[in-house]
């Protein structure tokens, strides 16, 4: 099983719409399940109107496991059962206190069912903004998929602050330890853990202008701290590795995504955030009035279109020429001089792909958008999940004791191509 959340930092990016039919594609070939984490608002309800018999409500409030709540699109929605690889898992359609905001028992439940499920892959549609019901449920060494929009541009800074705070409770946790990153409890600890607190507290703080440390700042001011280094070498080695994935979605252009989402995203995740960091474009969404149109009848985009077109398979059309876009990294940075060059050559990589994926007509249609993204999404977890769609969503105490793992492995004789769960 790989776990994939999709995020967006804030509302009106297409978030849900595009988790939904995310899961819909991967399901052409994989077991999917979604699971709608926005509470409260229930996005997914409003963007599907399949009949939904058992929702989160009764996993947490009726003690029936996650897999019993999964639910299908219905005969009304699919007629010909072409998507029986899909199911769903809805929040409640009302607000529900306990379930809108979970307590830790609550959290550690649903962590749990999540885990649990019984599918190839399991897409988390999380909430819009950044809160613990959003933390809780990333990885610790990647950002799952960040969805950006040419048309809501505050959604790059709350993208970098989402990156940013992902990161800052990584270096919470390596270098304060679990019993301490949580609670802060500072009573009787040692100099050098009150300081490497007080680091990581400055980032938090913002000057006159609205800026705050970077982690490279940090790293540098910690690394003349002489006790615990080598959690200060892991948590550098960690940033470097760390993967920033995201997706254009409501895509009209290159010219208008680099200049209002490539640009400032790589700019102040670079300079606010980490020159070190390295970023995956999965690709984009073209901007779609039949998109739109299918949302608001509450029948999914793929589905409509799967019934809506000729009995020809589309999704075999999809050629050599296409599958050799799907596989485009961004270009490596040379050995550039300063972080400048760097940046440079990162947005350079990212406005390559999108230029070819453009050229090559790619962007045309959203159903190949969504077929290029899942193929993209299925060949990064064939990757170790390290890097990107985690098996298992861990607790920090779970993380530390895989991460120990992961290095024992790494510096013994033992197959380290074996999968480590974290």
């Amino acid at each position: 099983m790989r776990i994939i959340p999709v995020s967006s930092g804030k509302g009106g990016v297409g978030k849900t719409t595009f988790a939904l039919n995310l899961a819909l594609a991967l399901a052409k070939t994989n077991e999917t399940v979604l699971v709608d984490l926005d509470t409260g608002t229930s996005s997914l309800r409003n963007s599907l109107h399949a009949r939904v018999d058992r929702d989160l409500y009764h996993f947490l409030k009726k003690d029936l496991s996650l897999n019993q709540c999964r639910q299908k699109l219905g005969q009304e929605l699919d007629p010909e059962d072409a998507f029986k690889k899909f199911s769903f898992i809805s929040s409640p359609a009302h607000f529900i206190h306990d379930v809108v905001n979970f307590s830790p028992r609550m959290t550690s439940k649903l962590v749990n069912g999540i885990n649990s499920l019984h599918a190839e892959f399991v897409v988390l549609d999380l909430k819009a903004g950044l809160d613990s019901h959003v933390i809780n449920f990333l990885p610790f060494t990647n950002s799952g998929i960040i969805v950006f929009t040419p048309k809501v541009r505050a959604a790059v800074m709350t993208a970098v602050e989402l990156v940013k705070a992902l990161l800052l409770r990584l270096a919470r946790l390596l270098c304060l330890g679990e019993k301490n990153y949580a609670t802060g409890n500072k009573e009787n600890e040692p100099k050098w853990r009150r300081q490497y607190r007080e680091l990581l507290d400055s980032l938090e703080e913002t000057n006159e202008k609205g800026e705050s440390p970077s982690i490279d700042s940090f790293l540098g001011a910690a690394g003349k701290i002489s006790s615990n280094k080598p959690a200060i070498n892991l948590l550098a080695r960690m940033v470097v590795d760390f993967g920033t994935i995201f997706v254009l979605n409501q895509f009209n252009s290159v010219e208008e995504s680099v200049d209002t989402i490539l640009t400032p995203f790589m700019e102040k995740l670079h300079h606010g955030v980490s020159s070190r960091l390295k970023c995956d474009n999965l690709g984009f969404v073209v901007n779609s009035e039949e998109i739109r149109k299918s949302t608001e009848k509450g029948v999914p985009f793929l589905v409509e279109r799967k019934y809506r077109k000729q009995k020809q398979s589309f999704e075999e059309e999809i050629d050599d020429r296409l599958r050799d876009i799907l596989g485009i990294q961004p270009k490596k940075s040379g050995p550039a001089s300063n972080r400048s060059g760097r940046l440079v050559s990162e947005i350079n990589g990212h406005l390559d792909l999108l230029q070819r994926m453009y050229v090559d007509g790619a962007s045309r249609d959203p159903e190949i958008n969504f077929a290029c993204i899942a193929e993209r999404v299925r060949l990064h977890c064939q990757a170790r999940a390290w890097r990107f769609g985690s098996r298992y969503i861990r607790s920090p105490r779970q993380f530390l004791q895989a991460l120990q793992l992961e290095n024992h492995l790494a510096h013994s004789e033992v197959n380290t191509e074996e999968e480590i769960p974290v």
